[in-house]
Order: C-alpha cells, then structure tokens, then sequence
C-alpha cells in the first residue's frame, strides 16, 4: 500500500508531506473480519515457525561450536579413529609462497567486467 498508493500522493521528499486529503480519499483493500482474523493467524504461525527455526539455528551453531573445540583439538575422536595425533612444524605441511605477485598495482578498473 506505501509503494503503490501513498508514495506517489507525497508531495516532498517525506512521506510526512501527503495530504490529509489525499490519505482520506485513498481506497484501502479491506477484507471481511473473519477473513483479517484468519489472516492475522496465518501469519502468527509463520512467525512461530521463523521464531523456532532461529533458535534451532543457534542451537545447531552452538552444537558445531563445540565439536569444532573438540575435534580439532583432539578431546574428542570419531569412532573407529585411534592412536595418537602428530605434532608437526607447519612448514612441513605448507609451502610458504610471497604474495607480492597477487598485490593490485592498479586500481583504475574497467567497467566492460
């Protein structure tokens, strides 16, 4: 209803600036009662079902919050796993590359990508 039939009565930049005129003789889909109310129940449910799904949401963010303080750190080992794990230098699992070669020098981009 702002986008299609407020908006367009404003006559300044604020939406504070439509006429009371103009609010007064603006048509409003109105349903019947009974239809409003089923409405309303209808999007009361949905919002029980997002309300639920977010704490679901944090429920599952703390779960892998703890299986990654776990796991990672060796606390806890997934069945059928065993023996002891290694310490090992980084160095000898990762080559050290210099990033000079991947720096921007430019930065004065074209628009045609």
């Amino acid at each position: 209803m702002y986008h299609n039939q407020l908006l367009p009565l404003a006559t300044g930049i604020k939406v504070t600036s439509i006429s009371k005129g103009s609010i007064r003789t603006t048509l409003l889909l109105n349903p019947p009662l009974n239809e409003q109310q089923k409405i309303s129940e209808i999007l009361s449910t949905q919002d029980k079902v997002i309300e639920l799904k977010e704490k679901l949401l944090k429920e599952k963010e703390k779960q892998k919050k703890y299986l990654m303080q776990n796991f990672v750190t060796g606390r806890k080992r997934l069945k059928g796993f065993n023996g002891e794990w290694k310490k090992v230098k980084l160095g000898d699992i990762f080559d050290y590359e210099q990033p000079t070669q991947y720096l921007v020098k430019e930065t004065n981009y074209s628009d045609n990508f």
